[in-house]
């Protein structure tokens, strides 16, 4: 590696701070709240956030409780047809604030190749967050950096669409090519092997002493709800009848299995992932992926 990079990497590609390294499960979920708090402010003016009045529960003591109430749980499907859509074609403030310019519609989950998830600058900046702070516990080695991520972008006038890599190295080329570039290489490893990332966000970091076992992230914008798992959840109807009793982090347990909702900062709101994951360490975070589903 040249000397330049290397320079570069550390002006740049500085570790963030480590602080929920050493947080008790008690702040983490006290930023949990906060997160949720801050994503309805931001989203208060959008039609999403007019549509289910969001500007009622800000400042409210119950916050999460009314939340859950207003707010049905979403699918990919349900997102798309009501809101996403509207977006692709070029409208803005519908789910999140401004005008969508990025979305995913190749890798992660899009084997079908038939979503298109949108990709806020916000949520490019917390995957930039998570990826200094993954960098900063397993550093790359020159020997791993083989191959080429996929970083063409397909655009149709109003949006991109492609990778999550090539969005990223769209929007921060130069903090890409001298930071990213080796999490997205396809011979470097499988993804499930070193983090886990979802269509809307970045979950976790691979833990060192646990195989297979991720260290759930909770202060990078991302607000996480979790379902008991059991055989109806991948019937819609199942699902939704979850709706107004999801368990927050401070409510579940180990060695049980969940489903996960996710909310974003980019306009993804109590959204399904597939993912059905087991904590075996919820004072530190630490949880499993057991399987995913897929709702019918």
């Amino acid at each position: 590696m040249s000397t330049l990079i290397q320079i570069l990497q550390k002006v740049i590609c500085s570790s963030v701070s480590d602080k929920q390294q050493d947080s008790t499960l008690d702040e983490a979920v006290v930023v949990q709240k906060k997160i949720l708090k801050y994503l309805i402010r931001r989203a208060k003016f959008t039609a999403f956030g007019e549509h289910y009045r969001f500007q009622e529960m800000i400042g409210k003591n119950d916050v999460a409780s009314r939340f859950k109430k207003s707010v049905p749980i979403h699918t990919y499907r349900d997102m798309y047809v009501r809101w996403w859509y509207r977006l692709l074609n070029g409208e803005s403030y519908v789910t999140w604030p401004g005008k969508q310019k990025y979305f995913l519609t190749k890798g992660l989950e899009q084997e079908d190749g038939k979503k298109a998830i949108p990709v806020s600058r916000s949520i490019i900046n917390t995957y930039c967050v998570a990826g200094r702070r993954f960098l900063s516990e397993f550093p790359e080695k020159d020997e791993e950096v083989v191959g080429s991520a996929d970083l063409e972008l397909d655009f149709n006038k109003i949006y991109y669409g492609g990778s999550l890599a090539a969005i990223i190295a769209h929007h921060k080329p130069i903090k890409y090519h001298c930071c990213f570039r080796t999490l997205f290489l396809p011979d470097s490893g499988e993804l499930q092997n070193r983090f886990l990332i979802t269509e809307i966000g970045w979950m976790g970091i691979r833990t060192k002493t646990l195989k297979d076992a991720y260290q759930l992230i909770v202060d990078n914008d991302l607000y996480y709800e979790f379902i008991p798992f059991n055989k109806n959840l991948p019937d819609r109807k199942g699902l939704q009848s979850h709706m107004k009793d999801t368990l927050t982090l401070e409510d579940v347990e180990n060695n049980k299995d969940y489903a996960v909702l996710l909310t974003n900062n980019s306009g993804a709101w109590r959204y399904f992932t597939c993912y059905i994951i087991r904590f075996i360490d919820k004072a530190k975070l630490v949880f499993t992926v057991t399987q995913k589903v897929k709702v019918s």
